[in-house]
């Protein structure tokens, strides 16, 4: 009866899932199954992969150092736990081989007896993506599709062809877990802003973030983001501590299911607490900068890694305006390149990312912090902030 059931279920993922979605053309990452629905889990266990550690196989001509890349990727951000046979026929992960495709065959286990198949295309090479597909098949779905994604984006679909509208629908066909925890935009399962456009619209915009100032950051497959990583341990692992003293975790950090004794720190935060910033690199100035009604400025240049921390009274909020920052420019800023800002109140939410030319752009604090992440790659790479403390106002 079980294999029945799990024969059902993947035969119907096959025909829902069969077509493909390419996002743009720098990621080139087409996303197999139609109707994954948003950043969340298959409630009360299903589509879980209970046996532990996972196993998987590497099918020969797919590119193995890709695959134990983003294995090691997901295995040093999350719980998950992942052991090579090259002879598994039953329950795990089977990388097999595809000419231009990175896909899941389905979100979650589906069967028992055989292995869930991932494709890993020839070209182009992006570990990122094989990490994107490795989040789907353990369960995950895509961030723009949660329930409560109304408060967070805007998606276009009179740009997006109809073939594609149910990668970007809500959830409607399974019930989904998140556990409480928030939207993210910097999610490594959230579609970036051209995603699946139509070639032949006056905008290629298919996603809008109702935060204009993350609108270049979705989509990024660089790392899989704190919230993200938090998620996929709940999910797991959640009972790994519950026989352990509490920790009292700040910004959003929570006890690390591998090692009880100390925090999983959301990014720019160190364990064991999470209370302090992480230390910068050499050179990098005076860490913690006050905000008072006169302008004051920070400005960095060259190859250096420095996070600062900008604080006004309770009472007000923080402006900063990017006179001018340099960076190598992609067409998603990815975390951990260029200048990265926390400028919400709540620090597990991700940064936002800004990378190649910027001039002139003001943001204005949530509350009376900020925190600054500047990752100089090359001599020229540069910034120049002004800010200052003012009353509090809403945050377009």
């Amino acid at each position: 009866m079980k294999y029945l059931i799990a024969t059902l279920f993947v035969s119907i993922a096959l025909l829902v899932f069969g077509n493909n979605i390419k996002l743009n053309s720098y990621s080139i990452e087409k996303d197999s199954i139609l109707s994954r629905k948003r950043r969340a889990t298959y409630e009360n266990g299903h589509g879980k992969f209970e046996e532990k550690p996972i196993k998987y196989k590497i099918d020969n001509d797919v590119n193995e150092t890709l695959v134990k890349e983003a294995i090691k990727i997901v295995e040093e951000a999350t719980c998950i736990r992942f052991k090579e046979d090259k002879q598994l026929n039953g329950s795990g992960l089977e990388f097999i081989e595809s000419k231009d495709l990175y896909y899941a065959d389905a979100i979650g286990k589906v069967s028992s007896i055989k292995p869930l198949k991932l494709g890993i295309a020839k070209e182009p090479v992006r570990v990122g993506f094989a990490v994107h597909e490795i989040l789907h098949a353990l369960g995950f779905f895509h961030e723009h599709q949660r329930s409560d994604r109304e408060k967070y984006i805007e998606v276009n679909f009179d740009n997006i062809p109809e073939k594609y509208h149910s990668q970007f629908e809500m959830a409607r066909l399974f019930q989904k877990e998140t556990y409480g925890i928030k939207y993210d935009y910097g999610s490594m399962l959230h579609y970036e802003r051209e995603a699946g456009h139509k070639e032949d619209t006056d905008s290629n915009i298919t996603i809008t973030t109702k935060n204009k100032h993350y609108l270049n950051s979705i989509g990024q497959r660089t790392d899989i983001s704190f919230l993200d990583g938090k998620l996929i341990d709940r999910h797991y692992c959640s009972k790994n501590c519950e026989n352990e003293p509490k920790l009292n975790c700040s910004y959003g950090g929570y006890p690390n299911p591998i090692k009880c004794n100390e925090c999983k720190c959301p990014t720019f935060y160190d364990p064991p607490f999470c209370r302090f910033v992480k230390k910068s690199s050499k050179n990098c100035g005076k860490k913690i900068r006050k905000a008072t009604r006169n302008v004051k400025t920070i400005e960095m240049k060259g190859i250096h890694d420095c996070y600062f921390i900008i604080r006004s009274k309770n009472s007000k909020v923080v402006e900063m305006t990017i006179k001018e920052a340099n960076s190598e420019l992609t067409p998603i800023c990815q975390p951990g390149s260029g200048l990265n800002i926390k400028f919400l109140k709540n620090k597990a939410i991700s940064p936002v990312c800004f990378c190649g030319e910027t001039k002139n752009y003001t943001l204005i604090s949530e509350g009376s912090e900020v925190v600054l992440h500047y990752i100089g790659k090359r001599e020229n790479d540069s910034f120049v902030i002004d800010f200052k403390s003012i009353k509090k106002i809403d945050i377009v």
